[in-house]
């Protein structure tokens, strides 16, 4: 991952280098899930586990597309769905270990078509820049996502984020002369 994001902050990769990568990290994964950990026996399921939540955070978007389950609801629609079996014991999920699937959750397809949006302009905002504070800051977006589909964020890398987006607004105004 640092060789790629020195390559990328140097100029090395081209943007068809990036969507070869992306393509074939999704496909590696892709096969993973396919292979390995689609066709589990029920014994061999888990109730925290990450494919859970991943599951039955999509189904919860399939359940409500279009309004969502609401802010911070996540738990309310993890405990309403049961993929692939119901648990007497369920676990506990608050959030959703991936900041797209908590925005797809909470607030349904159009806020997370809106986030996808944002994220979008952010990078293309601060990569057309040629300060090369503009692309550290772009890279520093870029990590916060990778970060953030397998983990809980915290507060300050929300706020790196944010920042990233404030800074890609404040390129983007015209200035007055």
């Amino acid at each position: 991952l640092l060789i790629f994001t020195a390559l990328v902050v140097i100029k090395k990769w081209r943007a068809w280098h990036i969507l070869s990568v992306v393509v074939v990290g999704l496909i590696v994964v892709g096969g993973y899930f396919y292979h390995f950990r689609i066709n589990l026996l029920p014994a061999e399921i888990v109730s925290e586990s990450r494919e859970r939540i991943l599951f039955k955070g999509l189904l919860a978007i399939k359940e409500k597309p279009l309004t969502g389950w609401g802010y911070a609801q996540f738990s309310r629609a993890f405990n309403t769905i049961d993929w692939p079996f119901h648990f007497y014991t369920e676990a506990y999920v608050d959030r959703a270990h991936s900041s797209l699937l908590e925005i797809g959750v909470a607030g349904g397809l159009g806020s997370l078509v809106i986030y996808l949006f944002i994220i979008g302009q952010t990078l293309l905002v601060l990569w057309k820049n040629q300060d090369r504070s503009s692309h550290v800051m772009a890279m520093v977006v870029v990590l916060y996502l990778v970060h953030s589909q397998t983990n809980v964020t915290s507060v300050v890398e929300d706020l790196l984020f944010w920042l990233g987006v404030g800074t890609a607004i404040a390129l983007k105004r015209p200035t007055n002369s």
